[in-house]
């Protein structure tokens, strides 16, 4: 067995064509011991013995043989096996490789760069628009639908990688002419794969992918940048707790807080305390039931100082609805809220006296007589005519009356309280509203003050001027139930009072007559 052994170990080592020629040349020799040892036994030259050994012998190397022979057999099946599964796996690989190219709408290129001849994907068909796949098969070809402008960043990206540049790789965002003559962005990446043994590239491989989208995504990014930072009102952006993640310049312009110091920060930081918890709350509840607020609210500059802003929010939901952010965007109206309050004091005062007009007279007038009638209350009107302002007027000229007029408007309203109302209705004369009295006395002494105060030396340019005043007192409700007829009723008691000799009072009473408008007195 260990003879055995060893010869058929050494038959496995033989190589399959050595290991064939050995079986057939023991398979001849065999043969001829089997023939020969019949012949010789039969003629008596040798023994049974004799030749039954030699017969053992040649068996056993007969049987080694085969032996070796059906490892062979084996082998060579397993390595059949091995082979059918490798080619199935490559097989898988590529159909994998594809599927992945098709999956990633990669459009391939395999330049020869010794002849100059490409070889293209099916992805360039959706990419450039056709649906067969491009008949492109040289590089000139390819290059030719870039444009003109482009086509040397494009060529010097690519020779770059030819020389070994960057690792023999480029990549370069550019145009490309699809086939129905529009352009479109691509990223073009590419490397060379082989080189000749001087170190020449001769193949290199590359994909084209469309970009489009997302560059025109970016470029609207960056617009939207360059008007976010350009606009003249302030952007505020909060995460969904209610934390500043972005402001603009106009928001520093405006508040004083930099971008720094804001973010993070909620935005109550500007709050000036003018509004009440409820304007906060009907703020959020308007918010979250329509997803977004507008209106005017008064806040606090990073100095202290307050100012009014006109406020826009809104929220900004996922395709879940789910809240993601809130945008706020305000612009400083402190320049117009003081210009339209200026506006609206030119409207509703004497522009040289700065006292209410008859306008704003009137409206106060009967928003005191509303409540008064509600509170059931009394309420006086009085109506003033200056004595004597006209000879004045013309002796030492208008300049000098229209001091008086301001002084007596200062007077007036020293004899005043905070709730009632003087006013200026033209020329010299003037009208007072004393709301919510008790009784027609309280006003009776209002009348005596003001008609006291007119009678002490005014001095208008260092010019000492005596005039006095003539006064007309309405009662409500005993004199009128509206400020139209109480107005009227204290007019004529006014013309009765002058009529009776100036420098006094009269109380309406239903007896007087009305005066005769065309002899004024």
């Amino acid at each position: 067995m260990v003879v055995r052994t060893s010869v058929l170990q050494r038959l496995q080592a033989l190589s399959p064509v050595k290991l064939w020629l050995a079986s057939v040349c023991v398979s001849i020799v065999a043969t001829e011991i089997i023939t020969s040892g019949m012949e010789w036994l039969l003629k008596g030259a040798v023994t049974y013995d004799y030749l039954l050994t030699g017969f053992v012998a040649a068996l056993l190397v007969a049987s080694a043989v085969v032996a070796a022979l059906l490892s062979l057999l084996n082998r060579l099946k397993s390595e059949a096996q091995r082979s059918l599964q490798l080619t199935k796996e490559l097989a898988e690989s590529e159909q994998r490789a594809k599927l992945a190219i098709v999956a990633s709408r990669l459009a391939l290129w395999d330049y020869d760069v010794t002849t100059g001849k490409v070889c293209l994907s099916e992805g360039w068909s959706p990419l450039l628009g056709g649906a067969q796949a491009p008949t492109i098969t040289t590089i000139n070809e390819l290059a030719a639908l870039v444009p003109e402008e482009e086509l040397p960043a494009v060529k010097d990206a690519i020779v770059g990688a030819l020389k070994g540049l960057h690792d023999s790789a480029f990549q370069i965002e550019h145009r490309v002419r699809n086939l129905d003559g529009k352009f479109i962005w691509v990223l073009s990446a590419g490397a060379v794969v082989e080189r000749n043994p001087q170190g020449r590239a001769l193949r290199m491989l590359g994909t084209n992918r469309d970009v489009t989208e997302r560059r025109e995504r970016d470029e609207a990014l960056q617009l939207f940048a360059t008007v976010f930072d350009a606009m003249d009102e302030a952007v505020v952006v909060t995460s969904p707790d209610n934390k500043i993640v972005m402001v603009n310049p106009a928001f520093t312009q405006i508040t004083g807080y930099p971008a720094y110091e804001a973010t993070g920060q909620n935005p109550r930081m500007l709050s000036s305390g003018r509004q009440s918890p409820e304007f906060y709350t009907h703020m959020w509840k308007t918010l979250a039931a329509t997803g977004k607020w507008r209106g005017e609210i008064w806040n606090r500059r990073r100095n202290g100082e307050i100012y009014a802003e006109w406020l826009s929010v809104n929220r900004i939901c996922d395709s879940n609805g789910k809240l993601t952010h809130h945008v706020a965007v305000f612009s400083d109206i402190s320049r117009r809220k003081a210009t339209e309050e200026q506006l609206h004091h030119m409207a509703h005062h004497d522009a040289l006296t700065g006292l209410p007009n008859r306008t704003l007279f009137m409206d106060r007038l009967r928003q005191s007589l509303s409540k008064d009638k509600r509170d059931q209350a009394r309420l006086a009107v009085m109506f003033l005519d200056l004595d004597q302002f006209k000879p004045v007027n013309d002796l030492y000229g208008h300049n000098t009356g229209d001091l008086l007029l301001q002084q007596v408007a200062q007077r007036l309203r020293d004899c005043m309280r905070e709730s009632d109302t003087v006013a200026r209705i033209g020329g010299d004369e003037f009208c007072v509203v004393l709301p919510s009295i008790e009784a027609a006395q309280e006003a009776l002494l209002v009348a005596e003050r003001i008609l006291h105060t007119l009678r002490q030396p005014f001095r208008p340019n260092e010019i000492t001027v005596h005039i006095a005043g003539s006064l007309g007192i309405a009662i409500y409700p005993d004199h009128g139930e509206n400020a139209d007829t109480l107005l009227r009723n204290a007019d004529i008691a006014m013309y009765w009072a002058k009529a009776d000799g100036r420098d006094r009072l009269e109380v309406f009473r239903p007896d007087m007559p009305i005066p005769d408008t065309q002899n004024p007195i």
